[in-house]
């Protein structure tokens, strides 16, 4: 039998869901934050110098030329506090700079001056939209030193781990663990590490990962994720009222058909989903009030319900304006999610989104955001790259050539660093990949041809906009492209294969391959965080030892550890408490179609019983999404 929840309790359900899966990623990419030392994680430097600059009225500094390797950026003047003089040190060199720079413990930095004096920088990310910048580099404007940074990284990681919480949520509220373990797929160690240090491609891939599962959900909405329509007056009573189905639909009867469809209409319904018995006015208008309104959309309404088709188009509103803007590839990738979630769409849905005015509107401002996104770049010089000292000249320039380098030489090093960012450990990647497999190869043998080829399609522009990419800025940036930067691509195929019912696999396949990989992921992703710690500590040759080394942390590398395992442990129990109730589900799964027969037969009820009476007494199951 599947346990009931009563409507009154499902808000405190989802918030505990969703603070358990934002505390998950937030402590692991916490730990990072305090881990790492100053430019302790790559290109950190210059992102810090930008964000200085944004917070402090630069948002866009005249043009100069990077020193050291001749690139060309946005020149700021920052504290000479704010980092070390010779910051690069603990840093992998490029392999055509100067060969006698040899990476070395975080202890080789000198100390930063105490001075707030002035200096002049260039950063080569200085043309970058500052909208990211401006929104996690608030503390270095008061405090232009490690405090500031470690401040400006643990504000990153918070709004980073925030989409990741919710899409995390949305899997777990839809009762789909095998969405869930996907999702873990693509929050690799090397996510979280970006997602802790203040650089854009972190909350890139998890607002790009929410933004997905968004898209897919709106354009294969479950029965239970439609858009409500009125119901009699009859059917209005006090059962009605203590759902959350019931809510909705007394919120839709009172707006004419233009206001469902408004923007207007649409925060109203979100807002004005909550029982009245929940909240009074006063409780209603306060904070703590929305963030609980907030909550209760996506609190569940029955086993297998959707969340509801307002919350999803809010979230995919937000995150895709976020992927829009905080990198120059944004936009592609937002067009990729958009033209992925499309092609696999119910039939008719697209046309039925068109009427919908809220959808409209978001997509209208949508549009604006990526005009805005591309002006930018042309403006501000961000598209304009002059040649460099690491720019790389093959004699033989035909693009058959230059593909099969990229083939053989890169891109075997792109999926070691999107798994494992700077380790040397090759075991690491190829764990993460058969973790992978083992969630993926499963849905994706029952998924739909359309969808599977939609899903490969989507892998292969992601890689293949990263070769482009390779190819063309290779004669001036050198070998300038990274595995981590195909991550929001490879997200979607993630979705598209894993967004399907639960009900597809057994349930012992359900609650034991999402754990298997529930446990492989803390464990890499601790493994991971213990290489690096030992390679800023102690230097990259050094034998694995987090707590040894010239140089620590300011918060102790035990400290630093502690609240790693503690972020292990609460994926481990959000995965764990997720999967509990796959026995559960499947009988569900089984009552709803004995419950379809009783409305059936409730249907033929003669017209003398009233209609209140049998809406009350036949049994209310919501069947699971159609999302295959």
């Amino acid at each position: 039998m599947s346990r009931t929840v009563p409507a009154r309790q499902r808000p405190t359900i989802v918030r505990r869901t969703w603070r358990t899966a934002f505390a998950a990623f937030a402590l692991l990419a916490v730990a990072w934050s305090l881990a790492m030392p100053a430019d302790g994680t790559t290109d950190e430097r210059q992102h810090l110098e930008r964000a200085y600059g944004a917070v402090t009225g630069r948002l866009a500094g005249p043009q100069g030329e990077d020193p050291l390797v001749h690139r060309p950026g946005a020149a700021f003047e920052v504290p000479k506090s704010l980092l070390p003089p010779n910051a690069l040190c603990v840093y992998f060199p490029n392999v055509h700079q100067d060969q006698s720079w040899v990476a070395r413990p975080a202890s080789c930095q000198h100390p930063a001056p105490s001075t707030h004096a002035k200096t002049r920088v260039v950063s080569w990310v200085g043309r970058y939209n500052p909208l990211y910048y401006l929104a996690v580099g608030g503390p270095l404007r008061f405090w232009p030193d490690m405090t500031g940074i470690v401040l400006s990284r643990t504000l990153a990681a918070l709004l980073a781990s925030a989409f990741a919480a919710t899409a995390a949520a949305i899997a777990i509220r839809t009762r789909r663990p095998m969405l869930l373990a996907a999702l873990l797929t693509v929050l690799t160690p090397t996510t979280i590490a970006l997602n802790s240090t203040v650089n854009p491609n972190g909350i890139e891939i998890s607002a790009a990962l929410l933004l997905w599962v968004c898209l897919v959900d709106l354009a294969r909405p479950g029965p239970a994720g439609r858009r409500l329509s009125p119901v009699p007056a009859a059917e209005r009573g006090c059962g009605a009222r203590l759902s959350r189905v019931g809510v909705l639909r007394q919120a839709t009867i009172g707006a004419d058909s233009e206001d469902r469809r408004s923007l207007g209409g649409l925060l109203r319904r979100v807002t004005s989903a909550v029982p009245v018995v929940q909240a009074g006015p006063a409780d209603r208008r306060s904070p703590a009030g929305l963030l609980r309104r907030a909550a209760f959309a996506l609190a569940p309404a029955g086993p297998g319900a959707s969340p509801s088709q307002p919350a999803l188009l809010l979230f995919a509103a937000v995150s895709g304006a976020v992927v829009l803007t905080v990198r120059a590839e944004g936009p592609f990738w937002f067009a990729l999610a958009v033209a992925g979630s499309l092609a696999v769409a119910e039939p008719g849905r697209i046309r039925e989104l068109l009427r919908w005015r809220a959808a409209r509107r978001v997509a209208a401002a949508w549009a604006v955001t990526a005009v805005l996104a591309v002006v930018w770049n042309a403006v501000s010089g961000n598209d304009k790259v002059t040649e460099t000292l690491i720019a790389v000249h093959p004699a033989d320039h035909r693009v058959g050539t230059l593909l099969r380098v990229v083939a053989v030489t890169r891109v075997g090093g792109w999926f070691s660093e999107a798994f494992a960012l700077d380790v040397q450990a090759s075991w690491v990647p190829m764990l993460w990949a058969a973790l992978a497999a083992a969630v993926l190869v499963p849905v994706a043998v029952l998924r739909t041809r359309r969808v599977a080829v939609v899903a490969l399609a989507v892998a292969a522009a992601s890689l293949g906009i990263t070769v482009v990419l390779e190819i063309k800025f290779l004669g001036t940036l050198g070998w300038s492209q990274y595995g981590r930067y195909f991550l929001p691509g490879l997200a979607g195929t993630a979705v598209l294969l894993a967004s399907g019912p639960a009900g597809e696999l057994p349930p012992v396949l359900r609650r034991r391959i999402p754990r298997l990989f529930a446990l492989g992921a803390a464990f890499c992703q601790l493994w991971v965080l213990a290489v690096e710690m030992t390679r800023v500590q102690a230097g990259p040759d050094a034998p694995l030892n987090p707590l040894g080394g010239s140089w620590h942390p300011a918060a102790g590398s035990p400290t630093v550890l502690a609240v790693a395992a503690l972020g292990a442990a609460a994926l481990i129990a959000l995965v764990w408490a997720a999967t509990a109730d796959t026995a559960a589900t499947a009988d569900t799964t089984a009552t709803a179609a004995t419950a379809d027969t009783t409305a059936t037969a409730t249907a033929a009820v003669p017209a003398a019983v009233p209609a209140a009476a049998t809406a009350l007494a036949a049994p209310q199951a919501v069947p699971e999404p159609a999302n295959s």
